[in-house]
C-alpha cells in the first residue's frame, strides 16, 4: 500500500511522547462540545429543505 520510501520513513518512527489537547472541554469533563453545535439548527433546516426540494421535483416530474 505504501511506497518503498514511505516504508523506510516509517521504520525510523519510534514510540515517544504524544501531546493530547482537549478543545471545547472542561478540565473535569468527559467530552467536549462540538463546534457545529451553534449551527446544528441551521444544518437541520437545510437538510429538511433539500429533502423537500427533492421530493417536490419528483412529484413535478410525475405529473408533467
Amino acid at each position: 500500500m505504501f511506497s518503498e520510501r514511505t516504508r523506510q520513513i516509517r521504520t525510523t518512527f519510534t514510540d515517544g511522547d504524544c501531546l493530547y489537547y482537549l478543545i471545547n472541554d472542561l478540565s473535569n469533563g468527559a467530552g467536549g462540545r462540538s463546534k457545529l453545535l451553534a449551527q446544528i439548527d441551521w444544518l437541520d433546516a437545510y437538510d429538511d429543505f433539500m429533502f423537500g426540494e427533492m421530493d417536490r421535483s419528483k412529484f413535478l416530474r410525475a405529473f408533467f
